[in-house]
Protein backbone atom coordinates (compact mmCIF):
# COMPACT_ATOMS: atom_id res chain seq x y z
CA UNK A 1 0.00 0.00 0.00
CA UNK A 2 1.28 3.52 -0.71
CA UNK A 3 2.58 5.52 2.22
CA UNK A 4 0.25 8.36 3.09
CA UNK A 5 1.64 11.88 3.11
CA UNK A 6 1.36 12.35 6.87
CA UNK A 7 3.01 8.97 7.49
CA UNK A 8 5.80 9.92 5.10
CA UNK A 9 6.39 13.22 6.89
CA UNK A 10 6.37 11.39 10.25
CA UNK A 11 8.99 8.90 9.02
CA UNK A 12 11.15 11.72 7.67
CA UNK A 13 10.87 13.59 10.99
CA UNK A 14 11.86 10.46 12.92
CA UNK A 15 14.85 10.01 10.58
CA UNK A 16 16.00 13.61 11.06
CA UNK A 17 15.63 13.40 14.84
CA UNK A 18 17.57 10.11 14.89
CA UNK A 19 20.44 11.51 12.80
CA UNK A 20 20.63 14.68 14.91
CA UNK A 21 20.55 12.63 18.13
CA UNK A 22 23.40 10.45 16.89
CA UNK A 23 25.37 13.56 15.89
CA UNK A 24 24.84 15.17 19.30
CA UNK A 25 25.82 11.97 21.10
CA UNK A 26 28.91 11.67 18.93
CA UNK A 27 29.89 15.26 19.75
CA UNK A 28 29.26 14.68 23.45
CA UNK A 29 31.36 11.51 23.59
CA UNK A 30 34.11 13.14 21.53
CA UNK A 31 34.28 15.99 24.07
CA UNK A 32 34.30 13.45 26.87
CA UNK A 33 37.13 11.50 25.24
CA UNK A 34 39.06 14.73 24.64
CA UNK A 35 38.67 15.76 28.30
CA UNK A 36 39.84 12.33 29.46
CA UNK A 37 42.89 12.60 27.18
CA UNK A 38 43.56 16.06 28.52
CA UNK A 39 43.39 14.94 32.16
CA UNK A 40 45.62 11.99 31.36
CA UNK A 41 48.13 14.30 29.64
CA UNK A 42 48.19 16.73 32.58
CA UNK A 43 48.64 13.88 35.08
CA UNK A 44 51.54 12.46 33.08
CA UNK A 45 53.17 15.91 32.86
CA UNK A 46 52.79 16.42 36.63
CA UNK A 47 54.36 13.05 37.37
CA UNK A 48 57.18 13.51 34.83
CA UNK A 49 58.07 17.01 36.14
CA UNK A 50 57.94 15.80 39.75
CA UNK A 51 60.45 13.11 38.87
CA UNK A 52 62.64 15.70 37.11
CA UNK A 53 62.55 17.94 40.22
CA UNK A 54 63.43 15.00 42.48
CA UNK A 55 66.47 14.10 40.37
CA UNK A 56 67.65 17.73 40.27
CA UNK A 57 67.43 17.88 44.08
CA UNK A 58 69.41 14.66 44.28
CA UNK A 59 71.99 15.95 41.77
CA UNK A 60 72.48 19.15 43.82
CA UNK A 61 72.69 17.18 47.07
CA UNK A 62 69.51 18.68 48.50
CA UNK A 63 66.51 17.04 50.08
CA UNK A 64 63.24 16.92 48.19
CA UNK A 65 60.90 19.70 49.32
CA UNK A 66 57.84 18.76 51.30
CA UNK A 67 55.66 21.08 49.24
CA UNK A 68 54.68 19.80 45.80
CA UNK A 69 57.03 21.63 43.39
CA UNK A 70 54.82 21.54 40.24
CA UNK A 71 52.09 24.07 39.46
CA UNK A 72 49.93 24.45 36.37
CA UNK A 73 49.42 28.08 35.37
CA UNK A 74 47.41 27.43 32.20
CA UNK A 75 46.22 24.55 30.03
CA UNK A 76 49.64 24.13 28.46
CA UNK A 77 52.10 25.88 30.84
CA UNK A 78 53.65 24.19 33.91
CA UNK A 79 56.25 25.57 36.35
CA UNK A 80 58.55 23.71 38.76
CA UNK A 81 60.11 25.46 41.80
CA UNK A 82 63.67 24.28 42.51
CA UNK A 83 65.18 26.94 44.91
CA UNK A 84 68.61 26.07 43.57
CA UNK A 85 70.69 26.47 40.46
CA UNK A 86 69.65 24.32 37.52
CA UNK A 87 72.13 22.71 35.17
CA UNK A 88 70.82 23.39 31.64
CA UNK A 89 72.23 20.18 30.14
CA UNK A 90 70.89 18.09 33.01
CA UNK A 91 67.43 19.63 32.70
CA UNK A 92 67.37 19.04 28.96
CA UNK A 93 68.31 15.38 29.40
CA UNK A 94 65.87 14.77 32.25
CA UNK A 95 62.90 16.34 30.45
CA UNK A 96 63.54 14.28 27.33
CA UNK A 97 63.85 10.99 29.23
CA UNK A 98 60.93 11.51 31.60
CA UNK A 99 58.57 12.67 28.85
CA UNK A 100 59.48 9.71 26.66
CA UNK A 101 58.94 7.27 29.51
CA UNK A 102 55.40 8.58 29.95
CA UNK A 103 54.67 8.80 26.22
CA UNK A 104 54.40 12.60 26.20
CA UNK A 105 55.03 13.31 22.51
CA UNK A 106 53.78 16.87 22.31
CA UNK A 107 56.45 19.46 21.32
CA UNK A 108 57.55 21.63 24.24
CA UNK A 109 59.66 24.67 25.18
CA UNK A 110 61.34 24.93 28.57
CA UNK A 111 62.63 28.07 30.26
CA UNK A 112 64.75 28.72 33.37
CA UNK A 113 64.12 31.80 35.50
CA UNK A 114 66.66 33.27 37.96
CA UNK A 115 64.54 35.08 40.55
CA UNK A 116 67.56 36.41 42.47
CA UNK A 117 68.87 38.34 39.45
CA UNK A 118 65.42 38.70 37.86
CA UNK A 119 66.79 37.16 34.71
CA UNK A 120 65.08 34.80 32.22
CA UNK A 121 67.18 32.04 30.64
CA UNK A 122 65.83 30.13 27.62
CA UNK A 123 66.44 26.50 27.18
CA UNK A 124 65.76 24.03 24.38
CA UNK A 125 63.29 24.81 21.57
CA UNK A 126 61.48 22.05 19.68
CA UNK A 127 59.97 21.77 16.19
CA UNK A 128 61.69 24.94 14.95
CA UNK A 129 60.06 27.19 17.50
CA UNK A 130 61.74 30.54 16.72
CA UNK A 131 60.70 32.24 19.95
CA UNK A 132 58.45 31.58 22.92
CA UNK A 133 54.90 32.92 22.62
CA UNK A 134 54.62 36.62 23.40
CA UNK A 135 51.67 36.10 25.75
CA UNK A 136 53.58 33.78 28.10
CA UNK A 137 53.83 35.22 31.62
CA UNK A 138 56.67 33.94 33.80
CA UNK A 139 55.64 34.70 37.40
CA UNK A 140 58.24 35.55 40.05
CA UNK A 141 58.36 33.88 43.46
CA UNK A 142 60.23 35.95 46.10
CA UNK A 143 61.39 32.94 48.13
CA UNK A 144 62.67 30.94 45.17
CA UNK A 145 66.05 31.32 43.60
CA UNK A 146 65.38 29.27 40.49
CA UNK A 147 62.42 27.67 38.75
CA UNK A 148 61.86 26.32 35.29
CA UNK A 149 58.74 26.34 33.16
CA UNK A 150 57.58 23.97 30.40
CA UNK A 151 55.27 25.19 27.69
CA UNK A 152 53.42 22.90 25.22
CA UNK A 153 52.47 25.08 22.21
CA UNK A 154 50.53 22.37 20.30
CA UNK A 155 48.96 20.40 23.12
CA UNK A 156 45.40 20.52 21.68
CA UNK A 157 46.62 19.35 18.29
CA UNK A 158 48.50 16.50 19.93
CA UNK A 159 45.49 15.46 22.01
CA UNK A 160 43.16 15.55 19.01
CA UNK A 161 45.70 13.49 17.06
CA UNK A 162 45.38 10.82 19.74
CA UNK A 163 41.65 10.55 19.02
CA UNK A 164 41.97 9.25 15.45
CA UNK A 165 39.34 6.59 16.02
CA UNK A 166 36.81 9.16 17.21
CA UNK A 167 37.68 11.47 14.32
CA UNK A 168 37.16 8.61 11.87
CA UNK A 169 33.77 7.85 13.39
CA UNK A 170 32.85 11.53 13.20
CA UNK A 171 33.80 11.63 9.51
CA UNK A 172 31.73 8.51 8.86
CA UNK A 173 28.79 10.13 10.67
CA UNK A 174 29.27 13.30 8.62
CA UNK A 175 29.17 11.25 5.42
CA UNK A 176 25.99 9.55 6.65
CA UNK A 177 24.39 12.93 7.35
CA UNK A 178 25.40 14.21 3.91
CA UNK A 179 24.10 11.03 2.24
CA UNK A 180 20.85 11.24 4.25
CA UNK A 181 20.40 14.89 3.27
CA UNK A 182 20.95 14.14 -0.42
CA UNK A 183 18.63 11.13 -0.23
CA UNK A 184 15.99 13.21 1.51
CA UNK A 185 16.23 15.86 -1.20
CA UNK A 186 15.89 13.21 -3.93
CA UNK A 187 12.96 11.55 -2.17
CA UNK A 188 11.10 14.84 -1.78
CA UNK A 189 11.79 15.68 -5.40
CA UNK A 190 10.58 12.27 -6.60
CA UNK A 191 7.52 12.57 -4.37
CA UNK A 192 6.73 15.93 -5.91
CA UNK A 193 7.18 14.56 -9.43
CA UNK A 194 4.98 11.61 -8.52
CA UNK A 195 2.26 13.97 -7.28
CA UNK A 196 2.49 15.99 -10.50
CA UNK A 197 2.21 12.78 -12.53
CA UNK A 198 -0.83 11.60 -10.55
CA UNK A 199 -2.52 14.97 -10.87
CA UNK A 200 -1.86 14.95 -14.61
CA UNK A 201 -3.25 11.43 -15.03
CA UNK A 202 -6.24 12.32 -12.89
CA UNK A 203 -7.01 15.47 -14.89
CA UNK A 204 -6.43 13.97 -18.34
CA UNK A 205 -8.58 10.91 -17.62
CA UNK A 206 -11.39 13.12 -16.34
CA UNK A 207 -11.15 15.12 -19.54
CA UNK A 208 -11.29 11.92 -21.61
CA UNK A 209 -14.35 10.56 -19.84
CA UNK A 210 -16.62 13.37 -20.99
CA UNK A 211 -16.22 12.97 -24.78
CA UNK A 212 -16.10 9.20 -24.37
CA UNK A 213 -19.46 9.18 -22.62
CA UNK A 214 -20.85 11.35 -25.40
CA UNK A 215 -19.58 8.91 -28.04
CA UNK A 216 -21.12 5.94 -26.26
CA UNK A 217 -24.48 7.64 -25.66
CA UNK A 218 -24.63 8.87 -29.26
CA UNK A 219 -23.85 5.45 -30.70
CA UNK A 220 -26.46 3.79 -28.49
CA UNK A 221 -29.03 6.43 -29.46
CA UNK A 222 -28.45 5.77 -33.16
CA UNK A 223 -28.50 1.99 -32.59
CA UNK A 224 -31.99 2.28 -31.07
CA UNK A 225 -33.41 3.69 -34.31
CA UNK A 226 -35.50 1.24 -36.32
CA UNK A 227 -34.42 2.52 -39.73
CA UNK A 228 -30.72 1.75 -39.34
CA UNK A 229 -29.21 -0.67 -41.83
CA UNK A 230 -27.31 -3.82 -40.69
CA UNK A 231 -23.92 -2.56 -41.93
CA UNK A 232 -24.18 0.68 -39.96
CA UNK A 233 -25.45 -1.23 -36.92
CA UNK A 234 -22.36 -3.42 -37.03
CA UNK A 235 -20.02 -0.43 -36.92
CA UNK A 236 -22.07 1.27 -34.23
CA UNK A 237 -21.83 -1.85 -32.07
CA UNK A 238 -18.06 -1.79 -32.52
CA UNK A 239 -17.97 1.89 -31.51
CA UNK A 240 -20.11 1.24 -28.45
CA UNK A 241 -18.07 -1.80 -27.40
CA UNK A 242 -14.72 -0.06 -27.77
CA UNK A 243 -16.04 3.03 -25.99
CA UNK A 244 -17.15 0.87 -23.07
CA UNK A 245 -13.79 -0.87 -23.03
CA UNK A 246 -11.90 2.44 -23.08
CA UNK A 247 -14.16 3.81 -20.36
CA UNK A 248 -13.34 0.85 -18.15
CA UNK A 249 -9.61 1.36 -18.75
CA UNK A 250 -9.90 5.05 -17.85
CA UNK A 251 -11.78 4.17 -14.66
CA UNK A 252 -9.01 1.74 -13.75
CA UNK A 253 -6.38 4.44 -14.27
CA UNK A 254 -8.43 6.90 -12.21
CA UNK A 255 -8.83 4.41 -9.38
CA UNK A 256 -5.13 3.62 -9.53
CA UNK A 257 -4.15 7.29 -9.30
CA UNK A 258 -6.66 7.95 -6.54
CA UNK A 259 -5.51 4.88 -4.60
CA UNK A 260 -1.84 5.89 -4.79
CA UNK A 261 -2.63 9.35 -3.49
CA UNK A 262 -5.24 8.77 -0.80
CA UNK A 263 -5.57 5.00 -0.51
CA UNK A 264 -8.51 3.04 -1.89
CA UNK A 265 -11.83 3.89 -0.29
CA UNK A 266 -13.91 0.75 0.10
CA UNK A 267 -17.66 0.40 0.60
CA UNK A 268 -17.97 -3.18 1.75
CA UNK A 269 -21.10 -5.27 1.82
CA UNK A 270 -21.79 -8.95 2.38
CA UNK A 271 -21.83 -10.78 -0.95
CA UNK A 272 -22.51 -14.38 -2.00
CA UNK A 273 -19.23 -14.93 -3.79
CA UNK A 274 -20.52 -17.63 -6.18
CA UNK A 275 -23.52 -15.58 -7.33
CA UNK A 276 -21.29 -12.50 -7.63
CA UNK A 277 -18.74 -14.29 -9.83
CA UNK A 278 -21.34 -15.98 -12.02
CA UNK A 279 -23.06 -12.66 -12.72
CA UNK A 280 -19.81 -10.97 -13.75
CA UNK A 281 -18.65 -13.93 -15.86
CA UNK A 282 -21.95 -14.13 -17.76
CA UNK A 283 -21.97 -10.36 -18.35
CA UNK A 284 -18.39 -10.48 -19.58
CA UNK A 285 -19.11 -13.22 -22.12
CA UNK A 286 -22.10 -11.29 -23.44
CA UNK A 287 -19.98 -8.17 -24.10
CA UNK A 288 -16.75 -9.87 -25.28
CA UNK A 289 -15.90 -10.78 -28.86
CA UNK A 290 -14.02 -13.88 -27.67
CA UNK A 291 -15.98 -16.19 -25.40
CA UNK A 292 -14.44 -17.95 -22.40
CA UNK A 293 -15.42 -21.49 -21.45
CA UNK A 294 -15.91 -21.33 -17.68
CA UNK A 295 -15.51 -24.31 -15.38
CA UNK A 296 -17.36 -23.42 -12.18
CA UNK A 297 -17.73 -26.91 -10.71
CA UNK A 298 -15.47 -25.99 -7.78
CA UNK A 299 -17.58 -22.99 -6.78
CA UNK A 300 -19.24 -23.59 -3.42
CA UNK A 301 -22.64 -22.01 -2.85
CA UNK A 302 -23.59 -20.08 0.26
CA UNK A 303 -20.14 -18.62 0.98
CA UNK A 304 -20.40 -14.95 1.89
CA UNK A 305 -17.62 -12.39 2.17
CA UNK A 306 -17.48 -8.65 2.84
CA UNK A 307 -16.09 -6.79 -0.16
CA UNK A 308 -16.46 -3.69 -2.29
CA UNK A 309 -18.49 -4.87 -5.27
CA UNK A 310 -17.36 -2.13 -7.66
CA UNK A 311 -13.63 -2.56 -7.04
CA UNK A 312 -13.87 -6.34 -6.99
CA UNK A 313 -15.78 -6.30 -10.27
CA UNK A 314 -12.91 -4.32 -11.79
CA UNK A 315 -10.51 -6.91 -10.41
CA UNK A 316 -12.42 -9.76 -12.07
CA UNK A 317 -12.61 -7.83 -15.36
CA UNK A 318 -8.85 -7.23 -15.34
CA UNK A 319 -8.15 -10.91 -14.77
CA UNK A 320 -10.63 -11.88 -17.49
CA UNK A 321 -9.02 -9.42 -19.94
CA UNK A 322 -5.69 -11.16 -19.32
CA UNK A 323 -7.29 -14.52 -20.11
CA UNK A 324 -8.44 -13.10 -23.45
CA UNK A 325 -5.15 -11.34 -24.21
CA UNK A 326 -2.71 -14.07 -23.28
CA UNK A 327 -4.87 -17.18 -23.65
CA UNK A 328 -5.22 -19.47 -26.68
CA UNK A 329 -7.82 -19.13 -29.41
CA UNK A 330 -10.36 -21.02 -27.31
CA UNK A 331 -9.74 -19.86 -23.72
CA UNK A 332 -10.91 -21.93 -20.81
CA UNK A 333 -11.01 -20.76 -17.20
CA UNK A 334 -11.33 -22.93 -14.09
CA UNK A 335 -12.34 -21.11 -10.89
CA UNK A 336 -12.36 -22.76 -7.49
CA UNK A 337 -13.41 -21.58 -4.03
CA UNK A 338 -12.62 -23.07 -0.65
CA UNK A 339 -12.46 -21.84 2.94
CA UNK A 340 -9.65 -22.52 5.41
CA UNK A 341 -9.40 -21.01 8.90
CA UNK A 342 -11.66 -18.01 8.30
CA UNK A 343 -10.09 -17.34 4.92
CA UNK A 344 -11.67 -17.50 1.49
CA UNK A 345 -9.29 -18.90 -1.14
CA UNK A 346 -10.08 -18.35 -4.82
CA UNK A 347 -8.02 -20.23 -7.42
CA UNK A 348 -7.97 -18.80 -10.95
CA UNK A 349 -6.48 -21.13 -13.57
CA UNK A 350 -6.74 -20.76 -17.34
CA UNK A 351 -5.36 -22.85 -20.20
CA UNK A 352 -2.83 -20.23 -21.27
CA UNK A 353 0.93 -20.58 -21.36
CA UNK A 354 1.34 -19.10 -17.88
CA UNK A 355 3.90 -16.63 -16.59
CA UNK A 356 7.66 -17.37 -16.72
CA UNK A 357 9.17 -17.91 -13.28
CA UNK A 358 11.66 -15.03 -13.76
CA UNK A 359 8.74 -12.56 -13.95
CA UNK A 360 6.89 -13.99 -10.95
CA UNK A 361 7.89 -11.18 -8.54
CA UNK A 362 7.43 -8.36 -11.08
CA UNK A 363 4.00 -9.03 -12.56
CA UNK A 364 2.27 -6.86 -9.93
CA UNK A 365 4.60 -3.88 -10.47
CA UNK A 366 3.10 -0.79 -12.18
CA UNK A 367 3.70 -0.48 -15.94
CA UNK A 368 5.38 -3.90 -16.11
CA UNK A 369 4.49 -6.00 -19.12
CA UNK A 370 5.89 -9.28 -20.35
CA UNK A 371 7.36 -8.87 -23.82
CA UNK A 372 8.77 -11.17 -26.45
CA UNK A 373 12.20 -9.75 -27.28
CA UNK A 374 11.77 -6.05 -27.91
CA UNK A 375 8.12 -6.41 -28.97
CA UNK A 376 5.01 -5.97 -26.84
CA UNK A 377 2.55 -7.90 -28.98
CA UNK A 378 -0.36 -7.40 -26.57
CA UNK A 379 -1.97 -4.04 -25.99
CA UNK A 380 -2.20 -2.63 -22.50
CA UNK A 381 -0.75 -0.23 -19.97
CA UNK A 382 0.80 -2.62 -17.47
CA UNK A 383 -1.50 -1.35 -14.71
CA UNK A 384 -4.08 -4.14 -14.55
CA UNK A 385 -2.39 -6.55 -12.13
CA UNK A 386 -0.98 -3.67 -10.08
CA UNK A 387 -4.51 -2.39 -9.59
CA UNK A 388 -5.71 -5.93 -8.80
CA UNK A 389 -3.07 -6.31 -6.08
CA UNK A 390 -3.91 -2.92 -4.53
CA UNK A 391 -7.60 -3.78 -4.33
CA UNK A 392 -6.89 -7.17 -2.75
CA UNK A 393 -4.50 -5.57 -0.24
CA UNK A 394 -7.13 -2.93 0.57
CA UNK A 395 -9.43 -5.85 1.47
CA UNK A 396 -6.61 -7.09 3.78
CA UNK A 397 -6.10 -10.04 1.49
CA UNK A 398 -3.30 -11.48 -0.65
CA UNK A 399 -2.80 -12.45 -4.27
CA UNK A 400 0.04 -14.49 -5.73
CA UNK A 401 1.02 -16.44 -8.81
CA UNK A 402 1.53 -20.13 -8.05
CA UNK A 403 3.81 -21.83 -10.58
CA UNK A 404 3.84 -25.48 -11.58
CA UNK A 405 5.68 -27.47 -14.24
CA UNK A 406 3.51 -26.58 -17.22
CA UNK A 407 1.63 -23.40 -16.30
CA UNK A 408 0.30 -21.91 -13.07
CA UNK A 409 -2.62 -20.12 -11.50
CA UNK A 410 -3.54 -17.06 -9.46
CA UNK A 411 -4.50 -17.57 -5.84
CA UNK A 412 -6.56 -14.89 -4.09
CA UNK A 413 -6.96 -15.02 -0.31
CA UNK A 414 -9.64 -12.86 1.37
CA UNK A 415 -10.52 -12.77 5.07
CA UNK A 416 -13.94 -14.00 6.12
CA UNK A 417 -14.94 -11.27 8.57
Amino acid sequence: MPVKSRHFRFLVLIGIISILSIALLQFFWFRQAFNVKKKEFELNVFQALSEVAAEIYAYNGNKVQENFPVEQLSENYFVVMINDQIDLQLLDDLLERKFQSRYINSPYIYTIYDCENDHLLYGSETQNQDSPPEKLIFPKWDKDQYYFGVFFPNVEKTLIGGLKGWILLSLVLLLIVIFFSISLYIVFRQKRLSEIKRDFVNNITHELKTPLSSIKLSSEAVMNKKTIDPESLKYLEIISHEAEKLKRQIENVLEQARGEKDGLSLEKEKVDIKAFLVTILDRFNLSSNKKIDFDLNSLASGTHVNLDKLHMEHVIHNLLDNVIKYGPEFPRLEIGIRTIKKQLIITWKDNGQGIPAKFKKRIFSPFFRISQGNLHDKKGYGLGLHYVKNVILAHKGKIRWVSNENSGYFEIILPLE
